[in-house]
């Protein structure tokens, strides 16, 4: 009888794990949950900044179609700088929302002498800072189009050219 107690007691000394197996384990876990926690906070910020991206576009494309909206005069009078703010997680107007500044440029483009009076190059760019591990980082976004004179807003408001 004793000695089939010894040999179950080797079998249960055996099949336990050592001390350097566990934390090598640990260790391995460890590394495990750190990386998981990194990816996660990679994925978070990545996801931010698709976000603000997105925002400004849609800021562009406002404003491009309101520019198409304008009648040929009322190009000249169009604000030139604009601001907004936007926060998609805000209830009210929130002091910590990301601010996107742009710019609205009107030039004639390079084209022949009789088509030149007719045509406006629109440029609208967008730029927006946001903090990426307490550094600010400058973002820019940039659209062009082209407003004819005769276009869209005689369409719209009903006018004949």
């Amino acid at each position: 009888m004793r000695a089939l107690q010894l040999r179950d007691s080797r079998r249960v000394a055996q099949a336990a794990y050592t001390l350097p197996e566990l934390l090598v384990a640990t260790f391995v876990l460890g590394i495990f949950v750190i990386s998981l926690y990194a990816g996660f906070g990679s994925g978070f910020g990545l996801l931010r900044l698709v976000r603000e991206d997105a925002r400004a576009t849609q800021i562009i494309q406002q404003k491009i179609e309101t520019l198409r909206l304008c009648s040929w005069s009322q190009l000249t009078n169009f604000p030139r700088v604009f601001q907004e703010k936007y926060d998609p997680l805000a209830t009210t107007n929130d002091p910590l929302a990301t601010i996107f500044n742009g710019t609205i440029s009107l030039t004639t483009p390079d084209f022949p002498t009789a088509y030149a009076t007719n045509l406006r190059l629109v440029t609208i760019t967008v730029y927006w800072t946001n903090c990426d591990g307490g550094k600010p980082v400058a973002h820019t976004t940039q659209s062009q189009t082209q407003l004819a004179r005769y276009g869209l807003q005689n369409d719209q408001w009903g006018v004949k050219p």
